[in-house]
């Protein structure tokens, strides 16, 4: 950081003129109630009266339609501000929701796989890393169980013959030497870094994903497919590397996961450096994965992840708040009154972080810092998909989970971030009970990340959690950049 006070010394005139300029500055801020206290104390040199200036300068400038110009002082004069004051502070995003903000079938080999595609030197003992060429052997062993993808395969060339995952997996399947296709040789087709992801995507469908079981063609798996090919390609160009492999140190997770027995909560917990296994086990990952990148990248300030999750758990019971228990609609029963909230559990986490003795039992390394709730991302939705009286009340619901959790945190701008539900066909009611929330002015600062153009499975896929992650950083940047 700059100090020019030595030039200021020397220049008495200089003096002069800048203390004729801060008397205009503080005339003109008391004819127009702009708060100069507040500029003052994102100084990190009070004295340097230009650093002032500018930055007054730059936020009543405004566009040609007149609206003002929102400007950080980093942006006004960096060469003043403290870059050490972005060491003293712990930035926390809270992260809540059911399996999917978990992390359920997203697997570490399934992760490797991906990697090993998009990256020629990443290490992989059954193939070639970086290679566009899918050999014969490599396509066989994809499909040692061809009954599912035969299966799939057939109907949808009954329905959907152009269909450009159906011709693929065609080409697949023929490359194997499980099905033949008249007037073709199967060993001419050529593959690309694309169809390498597709490939390893579908092992997963039809491999790993036997328990709980793959697609289904009632799932509009091939349609979906081709939505992963895609998802896999863009981000093999940034964060799919071996960087998801390691700890990031700027970056931590702490993630409670609930369980229910009767109507009492308990916890087990995960923390630690980011990395691939703060899913619903230590071999798993969810969105916080490429989540947690993104944000560390994108802030200055270490970064929290502060994870609060149960699998199967709906909004109108497991994760009811004072507002929504008030919210006769919902028709709580007795049992369901009586039975602990998630919701709770969450406030009261996020309470406890701020407290030192905490902070620092979990992260020795953030002692003496102090603790920002920066986020909100709230992923959640498929078990409340399965009844009428939660689908009929979730837009209500939700709506009182975000400002309970505002109210209760005393955060009344709190940033959130809702990422689609995966339960029904895009479009369905829960979605627009989403939507209606994140597109409500009242609720601002809110977005809403879109999934529904991603795997159709109720857990999604290896690649897909790469991306909703992304997506989930993508919205929470629009409302926590200048």
């Amino acid at each position: 950081m700059k100090n020019t006070s030595y030039t200021i010394a020397r220049k008495p005139v200089a003096i002069l003129w800048l203390q004729f300029f801060t008397l205009i500055v503080v005339f003109t801020f008391l004819l127009t109630g702009c708060d100069l206290n507040a500029i003052l104390k994102k100084m990190s040199n009070q004295e340097n009266v230009s650093a002032i200036i500018s930055s007054y300068q730059a936020q009543t400038a405004t566009t040609t339609v007149g609206q003002p110009i929102k400007i950080t002082l980093s942006e006004a004069n960096s060469d003043n501000v403290n870059a050490d004051s972005f060491a003293d502070v712990v930035k926390v995003f809270l992260m809540a929701g059911q399996s999917n903000m978990a992390g359920h079938n997203t697997r570490i080999p399934s992760l490797q796989t991906l990697i090993c595609h998009a990256n020629e030197g990443f290490e992989n003992d059954e193939f070639i890393c970086g290679s566009n060429a899918i050999g014969k052997a490599e396509i066989t062993r994809l499909f040692l169980n061809p009954d599912e993808p035969v299966g799939d395969y057939q109907a949808a060339l009954a329905d959907f013959p152009d269909n450009p995952a159906t011709q693929k997996l065609e080409q697949f399947l023929c490359t194997a030497g499980i099905i033949s296709l008249n007037g073709q040789n199967c060993n001419t087709f050529d593959f690309d870094l694309t169809d390498r992801l597709f490939a390893s995507i579908s092992e997963y469908y039809y491999n790993q994903g036997q328990s709980p079981p793959g697609y289904d063609w009632d799932s509009n798996a091939f349609k979906q497919m081709i939505a992963a090919m895609g998802v896999a390609k863009i981000d093999g160009d940034g964060l799919l590397n071996e960087n998801l492999l390691t700890e990031r140190s700027d970056v931590t997770v702490l993630q409670h996961t609930a369980e229910l027995t009767g109507n009492t909560l308990s916890f087990s917990e995960l923390y630690g450096l980011l990395t691939a296994k703060f899913g619903s086990k230590p071999d798993r990952y969810g969105p916080e994965l490429v989540f947690g990148h993104y944000i560390g990248d994108m802030l200055a300030e270490d970064v929290l992840l502060l994870k609060v999750v149960r699998g199967g758990s709906n909004l109108r019971v497991d994760w009811k708040t004072p507002c929504s228990i008030a919210n006769t609609g919902n028709q709580l029963t007795a049992g369901e009154l009586a039975q602990e909230s998630i919701y709770d559990a969450l406030v009261q986490r996020a309470l406890d972080i701020q407290k030192p003795e905490v902070l620092e039992t979990y992260f020795p390394q953030y002692a003496g810092k102090q603790i920002q709730i920066a986020g909100f991302v709230w992923f959640q939705g498929w078990n409340d998909g399965g009844n009428d009286i939660n689908i009929e009340n979730y837009e209500t619901n939700l709506t009182c989970l975000i400002n309970d959790l505002r109210s209760d945190l005393n955060l009344a701008d709190l940033p959130v971030v809702i990422a689609q539900t995966h339960r029904g066909q895009p479009g369905g009611l829960l979605q627009i009970s989403q939507a209606n929330v994140a597109q409500n002015p009242q609720m601002e600062p809110i977005e809403m990340a879109i999934t529904d153009d991603l795997s159709d499975y109720y857990h999604f896929d290896a690649a897909a959690h790469l991306v909703i992650g992304k997506r989930m950083a993508e919205s929470m940047k629009l409302l926590i950049s200048p």
